[in-house]
């Protein structure tokens, strides 16, 4: 069995994924590509409790932490479509992990 990459290696999976397109059109049609396969958010998630506070969009998530494997589930969605391509990108970050692994591998800050 192949096991997952760490977030480190899916950061870097990403990188290249981005490097194989020339201008920043393929990149933002890569990115609404990757939102339009989003799974489906379910309806009764979608209430002020699980927004996110300070987006310009609307952005619902629900994280959960799965007790039989010590994993974080997470579901999210938006009304934007390029915030949903990102929200995917997010996920494959961050989705299905353990929580300590997602601890130690805090988003980058760009500056």
């Amino acid at each position: 069995m192949t096991q997952a990459p760490t977030i480190a290696e899916e950061q870097r999976l990403i990188a290249e994924d981005f490097e194989l397109f020339d201008d920043w059109r393929e990149k933002i049609e890569y990115v609404l590509d990757l939102g339009r396969k989003l799974p489906a958010f379910p309806e009764q998630h979608r209430i002020d409790a699980n927004k996110v506070k300070g987006c310009q969009s609307q952005v619902w998530m629900v994280a959960e932490l799965d007790q039989a494997d010590d994993r974080i589930r997470i579901v999210a969605d938006s009304d934007a479509f390029i915030v949903r391509g990102l929200i995917a990108l997010l996920l494959r970050l961050y989705a299905n992990r353990h929580p300590q692994e997602i601890l130690d591998n805090p988003p980058a800050v760009f500056q």
